[in-house]
């Protein structure tokens, strides 16, 4: 450090300040300092930096910053529904952890309006950044992001790309898609928006269309994509769908299916078992706990860990962190071996096909 301060002309306390991404350096030093340390190659010593942050804990307050969320939606985080705030719960409890505060800042999710945005959390020496996930997905912004550390989670904000958090989804449907086969259900069908699959990259889809490949003696009638912007419309399609298909369980992505599937008269679990991809762990839902808290907690841990290593600005190379979901046992998907008891035909040998199972 004291050999990039000669080659800038500054003090050694600016070439720390500024190789921290802090405020109060001026411009112009601030890209002295960082051409300089390209030039000579200075690299930081990750384990000398875990030193000396465990120094100035030592003898300075626990409080060591705050860690903005970005929120672009019409709502604030403690209106949205329960799963963001489980989501802002984790990340809280984790931001805690390392000295740490969240703090919440609405913003329209335009350019213009996210470059003030920043320019203030510049002025405000706020490191780090959570951006939430946006209202429509494949959303792209051209931001200056050199000074925060940043992460986001799952996959609306396509650009710029960042270390991102994710439930495994690909994995959740296959989790789902286990727990029908194995009750005994053998016409499950899937429902979706064609928006959420965007925002999960696709993966429920994936899953889906790789399990019928490994199940082909079932039937497996095709997905349902509906259109979240056209609501009644995908309503009315979903009804005709229900009629027409008659699956002995529904696979969906979104709550309302449920409500659907009882304005059409279908008795579930009696006549048909329902499971939520992204179920309320406290709810009576049968499906897919996301662990959002932990998901919350998986992107803190990538901002406090680019601030202990030094690192602002958008990585080389983003890494994704897939937190695994979990089975939450409801109400709405029975087992049905017994019903199907009096179907299987005994082929001799202790290896039973997809239709036996």
């Amino acid at each position: 450090m004291a050999g990039v301060a000669r080659a800038a002309g500054v003090s050694v306390m600016t070439v720390s300040r500024v190789l921290r991404g802090m405020p109060g350096c001026g411009a112009a030093k601030a890209e002295a300092v960082r051409a300089a340390a390209k030039k000579l190659g200075y690299r930081p010593d990750p384990l000398v930096g875990a030193l000396m942050q465990a120094r100035r804990r030592n003898r300075e307050p626990g409080f060591h910053g705050v860690i903005a969320v970005i929120n672009t939606l019409e709502q604030e985080v403690n209106r949205l529904n329960p799963k963001v705030q489980s989501l802002w719960n984790g990340a809280e409890a984790q931001a805690g952890k390392y000295g740490f505060r969240l703090e919440e800042f609405r913003c329209p999710a335009e350019d213009g309006a996210l470059r003030s945005l920043l320019k203030v959390l510049g002025s405000r020496g706020v490191p780090g950044i959570l951006w939430m996930h946006f209202r429509l997905p494949g959303t792209r912004l051209q931001l200056d992001l050199r000074p925060f550390a940043s992460a986001t989670y799952g996959f609306s904000l396509e650009a710029p790309a960042l270390h991102r958090s994710s439930n495994f989804q690909l994995e959740s449907m296959q989790m789902a898609l286990a727990e029908v086969v194995g009750r005994g259900f053998r016409r499950p069908g899937y429902v979706t928006f064609a928006q959420a699959e965007m925002r999960v990259h696709r993966q429920w889809s994936a899953a889906w269309m790789d399990y019928r490949f490994r199940e082909p003696g079932m039937d497996w009638p095709d997905p349902l994509v509906l259109d979240v912007e056209a609501y009644e419309a995908s309503r009315r399609r979903f009804m005709e769908w229900l009629e027409h298909q008659r699956p002995d369980a529904v696979v969906a992505s979104f709550g309302d299916a449920l409500g659907w599937m009882k304005q059409a008269g279908v008795r579930v679990p009696e006549e048909a078992g329902f499971v939520a991809l992204d179920a309320d762990p406290r709810g009576n839902v049968s499906g897919i706990d996301q662990q959002w808290d932990r998901v919350g907690a998986a992107a803190v841990d990538m901002i406090t860990g680019q601030l202990a290593r030094n690192e602002r600005g958008l990585p080389d190379a983003p890494k994704l962190v897939m937190v695994e979901g979990r089975w939450h046992e409801g109400a709405t998907l029975e087992r049905r071996f017994k019903l199907r008891a009096a179907r299987v035909k005994p082929r001799g040998n202790l290896r039973r096909g997809p239709a036996e199972a």
